[in-house]
């Protein structure tokens, strides 16, 4: 197993941006009718997100990098999904039952 020195700094990336897609979402549904000062959007915000995923998921199958566990995504809610993007990538089944 290699790990890519990249995978931190993206993976903190992720959990910024997916804190702020949850914020945006929040203020959404408290104020649906307030202007915004910025021109990114929600769901922008979201896909923004949902690309950064893809990139990690794209980055652990290529270094053979299995977690057990990843507390940023875990608390973003975003740990399910992340395994179901994987599946696109991975072509092999990783030996270990969590997986």
């Amino acid at each position: 197993m290699h790990l890519n020195p990249q995978r931190l700094p993206l993976l903190i990336n992720l959990g910024f941006l997916a804190a702020q897609a949850r914020t945006a979402t929040h203020l959404d549904k408290k104020f649906p009718f307030t202007v915004k000062e910025d021109d990114f959007s929600t769901p922008e915000r979201w896909d923004s997100v949902h690309n950064a995923l893809m990139d990690l998921a794209a980055m652990d199958v290529e270094n053979g990098f299995y977690p057990t566990s990843s507390p940023i995504l875990s608390e973003s809610g975003l740990w399910k999904e992340y395994w179901n993007l994987r599946s696109y990538f991975d072509t092999e089944e990783p030996d270990e039952p969590w997986c």
